[in-house]
């Protein structure tokens, strides 16, 4: 029997803003870098659309040059996404 106060939690289904996902790149001392790593976690589904993964490339690829990491890592980044989101359909 579940009591009122049950703790199980649903998924949280989240979209990353292209800007946190940049920021979260650009930086390990935030909140973005912060969302990024509780990708893989229990009880948070990130979700993407192709629209929003093509828009995810185009940013970290034109700001290459202000981020740490190579474009192969960049593109293993991306492969994760894909990886451990659901993908949305945009209607």
């Amino acid at each position: 029997m579940k009591g009122i106060y049950d703790t199980i939690m649903a998924s949280v289904r989240v979209v990353l803003d292209t800007n946190v996902t940049f920021s979260g790149m650009y930086s390990d001392a935030g909140a973005s870098y912060q969302l990024l790593m509780r990708l893989a976690e229990e009880g948070f589904q990130p979700c993407v659309s192709v629209p929003l993964f093509l828009e995810y490339e185009q940013t970290l690829i034109e700001r290459l040059s202000k981020l740490e990491q190579t474009q192969e890592e960049i593109y293993d980044f991306l492969d994760y996404i894909c990886t451990v989101s659901v993908r949305q359909a945009v209607f």
